[in-house]
């Protein structure tokens, strides 16, 4: 029992390891490619690109090109190439390049995120998610960007989505917190004071 605790508490040791230095890659290379896309005034657009790329990571097959020991590196440059090249900045067709030459490759999306958090912070944009339960009009998104804004004095970075089982109302997520005025949020509070009482 007390070998298995042991070698339980040896595999922790190593994956907490493992996902330091996957965060310290990812932050020191977002850093560089920050710096440089200042130094070159194209910072937004590599926001843009980085906004773009991030959303990749939700591509099964493109995750697994870039995470593959089996693909080389020249051919994963040149699918990058050819599948997004020509929606991206010549910079960030560069740093990918630097990536794959550096075996740094299967980074790419969590050095996207440690980009663009960066640049938020350097421009003091607050990221806000909001969800509804069914469609708004953009003149609604409009208002509370401008309540947001005013109330926090800062720029706002905003997305939205619909999620039909809120019932009604919303969730707001600024940054890292989160206002839950749902309707379904609403009666799960009832129901757990009902079962309280």
């Amino acid at each position: 029992m007390l070998a298995k605790l042991n070698l339980h508490r040896n595999y922790l040791k190593i994956f907490n390891s493992i996902k330091m230095n996957t965060n310290r890659i990812s932050v020191r290379y977002a850093k560089a490619l920050f710096e440089t896309a200042q130094e070159q005034k194209v910072a937004e657009r590599i926001n843009a690109d980085m906004k773009m790329l991030f959303s990749l990571s939700e591509a099964e097959d493109f995750r697994m090109l870039l995470e593959s020991p089996v693909v080389a590196a020249s051919l994963k440059k040149r699918i990058f190439e050819q599948a997004i090249g020509k929606s991206v900045s010549k910079l960030t067709i560069d740093f990918f390049g630097v990536l794959t030459k550096n075996k740094r490759e299967a980074f790419l999306f969590d050095i996207a995120r440690n980009f663009l958090t960066l640049f938020r912070e350097f421009y003091r944009i607050t990221a806000v998610h909001l969800t509804v339960a069914q469609d708004v009009e953009p003149k609604f998104l409009k208002e509370i960007e401008a309540v947001i804004s005013e109330r926090y004095k800062t720029k706002v970075e905003m997305t939205h989505q619909t999620d039909a089982s809120l019932i009604g109302g919303f969730i707001i997520r600024l940054d890292d917190e989160q206002f839950d005025g749902s309707v379904a949020h609403k009666l799960s509070q009832i129901e757990k004071d009902l079962l309280e009482n």
